[in-house]
């Protein structure tokens, strides 16, 4: 969740992308989220992480502060991760809901 967030400060989003879950890769390209990924994460907080289903799911939830348009938002995300291929990977799946990832 650290380095997930880290990467976010450093508008890192081809790692954000990596760390993500083999579903969500396969119906959105790297090319396409690093594209859509525009948001601007000042600093974050770990607020909590929790196992659901040990050696499955996970949640964490993360205080983060944002700039848009000289404007600060101070926000709290909740993601899930699931345990896959040996390590934990972000469910990146609610964006799919956003109409900027299809994949070609």
């Amino acid at each position: 969740v650290n380095k997930e967030w880290q990467a976010k400060v450093e508008s890192d989003w081809g790692t954000v992308y990596d760390m993500g879950v083999a579903e969500f890769k396969n119906k959105c390209d790297r090319k396409s989220f690093v594209r859509m990924a525009n948001i601007i994460i000042d600093e974050f907080q770990i607020k909590d992480i929790k196992i659901l289903e040990p050696g499955t799911k996970a949640i964490a939830v993360v205080n983060f502060k944002t700039t848009h348009m000289q404007y600060e938002f101070n926000l709290t995300a909740e993601e899930e991760w699931w345990w896959e291929d040996g390590e934990w990977r972000l469910n990146l799946l609610p964006v799919m809901e956003l109409p900027f990832t299809d994949k070609k």
